[in-house]
């Protein structure tokens, strides 16, 4: 033999190199098909919420008009606006209960995070407090005794303290929190429900001043009509029976301004103690000074003087808003500012600033969140 291979031999090596090379063509491409097939079943389980998914299925869009679709009682992010993928993190509004004797506890700080709620605990009275913009909720670990909205609640069955949380029993919450967020039972777990999207501001009008305000254009305003049957001094427009009190409003308004950067905290305990505000002291603290006795909370406040159209604002009406919550209630006031005209209003927030500050009102979030208007003064 010569050391060289014979033809047989060499045309058996080139069989089995095309054997090898059609085989791994096989296995590359039956790997793209699984890997397609794969892609195109998750596509379809995302658009149709296939795979056992039983929850709610809507979509909508928030204010930089990403995509979103609600799940079960999640809210989950598909889109940018662009049609780049977000990372698909979905924040849902599942809540794990605890047992105790027998009975499911909630954890209060967990709901009150999922509903997007501020909250602090007060050691001098051992009071854990929730609510938006000001206090709209106290209990504490071991006490019947509650408030909702400033007024007091007896529960039938106090928090309790586990773990150093506190943790409320479901009937519990279901009679503070009445009003404020749906639910479902599921097992040992609550899942809260989501809210509808707030409707697009298109279309809402802008806050208006009212023409015959007296303080805007005095020239303009209505006079009493000058019968015995009517108040004094009264505008023809105000009702007879209004409890409304007759102040220099563009002096309170600039007594307003001097608050101007005072710090906001949620809760504040009354101002010359702590020199700080939260939206409704603040509403409180500046009306007091001219006589004008206002509740604690913009919920309560809510409720005082007479009501009056977005369109037809004075100087020193209050204005009301709700603060957006995936899984609360779009229909409680969270937020009291003064309306100062021209559209505009000075308030106590934490945003868009921090402290009392003058805001724009003509803007997309304050006008879908605007619920009403109260006059209290003349």
């Amino acid at each position: 033999m010569n050391g060289k291979p014979s033809g047989k031999g060499e045309r058996w090596k080139r069989s089995g190199r095309m054997a090898a090379f059609l085989v791994l063509c096989m296995v590359i491409a039956a790997f793209a098909g699984c890997a397609n097939g794969g892609n195109t079943a998750a596509h379809d389980t995302e658009r149709d919420g296939a795979g056992g998914d039983t929850g709610i299925h809507s979509q909508a869009r928030d204010d930089e008009g990403r995509k979103f679709r609600m799940r079960g009682a999640g809210l989950r992010q598909l889109t940018d606006g662009a049609g780049n993928k977000d990372d698909g993190r979905e924040q849902d509004g599942i809540i794990r209960l605890s047992r105790k004797d027998g009975e499911l506890y909630v954890p209060v700080q967990d709901l009150a995070k999922k509903l997007d709620f501020k909250t602090n605990f007060d050691p001098e009275t051992g009071t854990f407090r929730i609510g938006d913009n000001d206090v709209a909720f106290e209990l504490k670990a071991g006490s019947a005794e509650a408030t909702r909205y400033g007024d007091p609640v007896r529960l039938d069955k106090p928090a309790v303290s586990m773990n150093g949380e506190l943790y409320a029993p479901l009937d519990t919450v279901r009679k503070l929190f009445d009003g404020v967020f749906d639910y479902e039972l599921d097992g040992e777990s609550l899942r809260l429900k989501p809210q509808e999207e707030p409707a697009d501001d298109a279309g809402l009008p802008d806050f208006k001043d009212d023409p015959y305000d007296p303080y805007t254009n005095p020239s303009g305003a209505k006079e009493s009509s000058g019968r015995p049957e009517d108040d004094a001094g009264k505008p023809a427009d105000i009702p007879v029976d209004a409890e409304l009190k007759n102040i220099d409003v563009n002096a309170l308004i600039k007594t307003a301004h001097q608050y101007i950067g005072v710090p906001y905290v949620f809760g504040a305990k009354p101002y010359p103690q702590s020199k700080v505000f939260d939206c409704s002291s603040f509403v409180q603290y500046v009306y007091g000074k001219y006589g004008v006795e206002l509740p604690r909370s913009s919920r309560k406040q809510a409720t005082v003087g007479q009501p009056v159209k977005r369109t037809e604002l004075r100087k020193g009406d209050l204005l009301f808003f709700y603060l957006p919550g995936r899984y609360k209630s779009n229909d409680i006031v969270g937020h009291v500012g003064i309306y100062i005209g021209n559209g505009k209003m000075i308030h106590s927030s934490n945003k868009p600033k921090d402290g009392v500050q003058v805001t724009d009102i003509n803007k997309a979030f304050w006008k879908k969140t605007y619920l009403s208007a109260r006059r209290v003064v003349y």
